[in-house]
């Protein structure tokens, strides 16, 4: 590559990543094309399929990220990125193939494990995804999703003590959030296993929070 095409490729790469990130529309993807076709790096079709992604145009960013991860098979970020696009046009299955393939690369990847825990939950597989979850609270004791999700889980489990524990857990980890567990408190629905989590969710907040009785 020449000196010039090397000065536009930096110039599109500068643009193009702001851009990609806070106010990218379909036609500011002309210069991520040009920067692709200059320069046909990981880097660059990875920073096309962040744009469409951010667009919402989820089969061409999981395309990119194909491509990206082709040229660049040990990097997981691209793997990762694609499988959070398969899920967004609902194709979890795939997602987890990809979760998985990172996580043989990385098995501390939380994003992976996370996730991929969050899949198996919502495809009902409730102790693999209890697994994942508990490696997670091993690997990173900080994060207070993951309790809440456990919390859920177990609940759905009626193992409701344990359920208690996770929510607590997370309330601790953050007493902000209480106000949320407030709000899943109240959310009723049709659904039996909802219902589960709802009413542990609501022991919770009345124990951090006591209804108080006029006199």
């Amino acid at each position: 590559m020449n000196k010039t095409n090397k000065k536009i490729v930096q110039y599109l790469l500068d643009k193009d990543q702001r851009e990609s990130r806070e106010y990218c529309d379909e036609r500011d993807l002309w210069g991520l094309k040009l920067l692709v076709l200059l320069d046909p790096t990981a880097i660059n079709y990875g920073l096309k399929a962040d744009a469409y992604a951010f667009i919402g145009l989820y089969n061409k960013a999981i395309r990119n990220y194909s491509k990206a991860s082709k040229l660049d098979p040990e990097n997981v970020k691209y793997i990762k990125y694609r499988a959070y696009n398969y899920s967004e046009i609902d194709r979890d299955d795939l997602a987890l193939e990809d979760y998985k393939k990172v996580l043989l690369l990385d098995p501390t990847d939380e994003d992976s494990l996370f996730y991929s825990s969050f899949i198996y939950a919502r495809m009902k597989e409730y102790e693999t995804a209890l697994v994942g979850f508990n490696k997670i609270i091993e690997l990173y004791p900080t994060n207070i999703q993951v309790n809440f999700e456990k919390g859920v889980i177990l609940s759905i489990l009626g193992k409701d003590d344990e359920a208690i524990e996770n929510i607590k857990t997370g309330i601790k980890l953050n007493p902000d959030l209480l106000g949320l567990v407030f709000q899943m408190s109240l959310h009723k629905t049709n659904q039996q296993d909802d219902n589960k989590c709802i009413v542990n969710f609501n022991k919770v907040y009345e124990e951090y929070h006591p209804v108080e009785c006029d006199e």
